[in-house]
């Protein structure tokens, strides 16, 4: 492992993605196992984050970026281990915001010798970063287990949605299942992002907006960006969070 402190976004505390220079080849004359693609994860150890928890695994899953493996190889060279959360809140705002595809304004980028240096990004080389299969979470259906059960477990009063819940519980109906678990999905989604102790991720959130650190597409408030990440897939509603939800109650009723 590295001997450096790993750059981390002052903001967010997020590790900074890498810029790879286009100025030479990150292929050419490398070993052969360098000559491909490969997928850093952002977080890491791999052995701890994947044995550990649920919040682990998500965490661990929420951001990978795909480059040359040459520049992958040379960050675990020269960096060492990112600093973990320490708390559940903590853990929780930066899945979302990995998720949410929050590109910071600095990256790390390798020059032709292998020597990093911090880079400044411009709005083009952010959505560059954007585009399909370079910065983007590894393995959604973790990371949409993971909050959902975050939200359900901290924004839902079970007892005040009793009705609504039995009655999602007790549906047949395979559309009415899933309107009235997307319905609960929502209200979870907005309980726990009313809550005072979330201020701190929806100022970041804002201010990761208003300076074009989120793609465009993403709505304006924690609430209905958490919703879109656990109950769609691809800008589509999906059933498996609602069978996921249905699990959850019905372990929680248990």
């Amino acid at each position: 492992m590295g001997y450096r402190e790993i750059v981390d976004d002052t903001m967010t505390g997020i590790p900074l993605p890498m810029w790879f220079d286009t100025g030479f080849s990150h292929f050419k004359g490398r070993p052969l196992y360098q000559q491909r693609k490969d997928e850093h994860h952002t977080f890491y150890p791999r052995t701890v984050l994947e044995n550990g928890d649920p919040a682990d695994e998500a965490l661990r899953a929420c951001r990978v970026q795909r480059g040359p493996r040459w520049d992958h190889d040379l960050w675990h060279q020269i960096y060492g281990e990112p600093e973990l959360p320490r708390w559940e809140l903590q853990q929780f705002g930066l899945v979302v915001l990995c998720a949410a595809g929050y590109i910071p304004d600095r990256a790390i980028s390798f020059n032709h010798v292998g020597v990093p240096r911090t880079i400044a990004l411009d709005t083009m080389q952010r959505r560059q970063l954007w585009s399909p299969r370079r910065v983007h979470v590894e393995n959604m259906p973790i990371v949409r287990r993971y909050l959902l059960e975050y939200v359900v477990a901290r924004g839902l009063d079970v007892n005040s949605a009793r009705t609504n819940i039995n009655e999602f519980l007790a549906a047949k109906d395979v559309d009415d299942r899933l309107v009235m678990g997307q319905c609960l999905i929502e209200q979870a989604c907005h309980e726990v992002s009313s809550q005072e102790r979330m201020e701190p991720l929806k100022l970041i959130y804002g201010e990761a907006l208003t300076h074009h650190r989120l793609p465009q597409h993403r709505p304006p408030e924690v609430s209905n960006c958490l919703y879109t990440l656990v109950a769609e897939e691809q800008g589509k509603h999906d059933m498996e969070p609602v069978a996921w939800l249905g699990d959850i109650l019905t372990s929680r009723a248990a």
